[in-house]
């Protein structure tokens, strides 16, 4: 796989992860464990949050250690 093909699947899974930020009011719990997946999903929720402009940041978002 190229390295662009690579920033396309990332680009790809941001989008989806603001799409349903943006179209869902429930608030999000993520459990963190400290391992390699749980690390990713924090990383990746908080690259959405600070790519969405501050008035569409309304979402509760708890992260829950494990």
């Amino acid at each position: 796989m190229k390295s662009e093909d690579k920033f396309k699947v990332f680009e790809d899974i941001i989008e989806e992860m603001s799409y349903v930020y943006k179209h869902d009011n429930r608030p999000w719990l993520i459990g963190y464990s400290g391992g390699k997946d749980s690390s990713l999903l924090v990383s990746l929720v908080v690259e959405v949050v600070m790519r969405l402009p501050e008035y569409e940041r309304n979402k509760k978002i708890f992260i829950v250690t494990s």
